[in-house]
């Protein structure tokens, strides 16, 4: 499961550097991000947060953070 984490990540990656050179509001990406995690904790009581290692994709929060690490390298295209 680490490995499609990973593939995942990347794949994130590649898509927001695509949007940044189509001139995409890509600060709207975290947001997303953010707002998907705080409705999965509503819906799941806990479950995302404590049983990560399970999950095929990163957590929300995790790819929120990703995002905005990214932030500054999207913005140069």
């Amino acid at each position: 499961m680490a490995l499609s984490r990973r593939r995942v990540k990347e794949t994130d990656q590649v898509g927001f550097m695509i949007a940044a050179g189509a001139y995409v509001d890509i600060t709207q990406d975290p947001k997303m991000w953010m707002s998907m995690a705080k409705d999965a904790q509503k819906d799941e009581q806990g479950f995302i947060e404590s049983k990560w290692w399970l999950h095929t994709h990163p957590l929300y929060q995790s790819r929120a953070n990703h995002m905005k690490h990214l932030m500054n390298e999207a913005r140069k295209l």
